[in-house]
């Protein structure tokens, strides 16, 4: 997740939830993010780097 992204759009939400509940947030909404086409470019297209 960019670093601007949780800062700006994601903080001031995760930090009303339980810390379990936020970090299964986050990770469900990437996987979910991730396993489409679109998620996909959308990744590579905010900063992902290839090795």
């Amino acid at each position: 997740m960019p670093d601007w992204s949780y800062h700006t759009l994601f903080k001031p939400v995760l930090h009303k939830l339980t810390p379990t509940i936020s970090r299964e947030f986050i990770h469900r909404g990437m996987s979910t993010l991730a396993s489409t086409s679109i998620g996909e470019k959308l990744i590579e297209f905010l900063g992902h780097m290839s090795p």
